[in-house]
């Protein structure tokens, strides 16, 4: 069994014999990925400790930039996490596009995760390469529970990506009518203007949202 299959699958007694064969702690498959980005992805925490007790980089990056951190995040893996964090992983690492853990589980919907990043002191302004914020990427995939604790912890309300766009915008866009809701009645600006003067019903209306664009205008969007 490869070290990867044995971390992934939380087999200390594998994972021993690899280590005691001469496999690296931190050996990086195709994907660049180490073995403890394969527990943390698992959540498999035995294999986290023993891995970091024999030397395994908690900083470790795959070809995406992500560190075992950032995978954990975006698998929802919260032990995983806690046993990183007490192993000083670094909280707000960036991948290539500049996505932090905190967009990352906001992006796969993990309001847990979320809470749990934000509670240990991850920045809810931390930006993507396109200027999305963790709210941004909360409105884009719609779950309501991610975005209450993001504006729980204070998380701009109207921010602006590289365009212009708030995340009103981008739930808009995405023709969601909870989440937009949700961002109104927590004081998003109905009525804010991208880069190009676009506003959020200008989005619904050319992404062919009409059911939301109609809902926007009834709350007194303009273009």
């Amino acid at each position: 069994m490869s070290i990867q299959t044995a971390a992934m699958t939380n087999n200390v007694a594998e994972i021993n014999a690899n280590l005691q064969n001469g496999v690296g702690a931190s050996q990086m498959d195709a994907a660049g990925e180490t073995p403890l980005h394969a527990a943390a992805a698992a959540g498999s925490v035995e294999a986290i400790d023993l891995l970091v007790s024999r030397g395994a980089d908690v900083e470790a990056r795959n070809n995406d930039g992500r560190t075992p951190l950032e995978v954990a995040a975006a698998s929802g893996q919260l032990g995983a996490i806690q046993h990183l964090l007490a192993r000083k992983a670094d909280l707000n690492a960036r991948d290539h596009g500049g996505a932090a853990a905190l967009h990352l589980a906001a992006m796969a919907g993990q309001a847990a995760v979320v809470q749990y990043l934000l509670d240990a002191g991850a920045d809810p302004e931390a930006r993507l390469e396109n200027g999305s914020t963790p709210l941004h990427v909360a409105a884009a995939s719609g779950n309501a529970r991610v975005l209450s604790v993001l504006l729980s912890h204070h998380s701009a309300i109207n921010p602006r990506d590289r365009e212009g766009a708030t995340p009103l915008h981008i739930a808009a866009a995405a023709g969601n009518w909870q989440t937009a809701q949700f961002l109104l009645l927590a004081g998003a600006d109905i009525n804010a203007r991208d880069n190009a003067e676009l506003t959020p019903l200008s989005y619904a209306e050319r992404a062919k949202k009409r059911d939301l664009a109609e809902r926007l205008s009834r709350q007194g969007a303009t273009r």
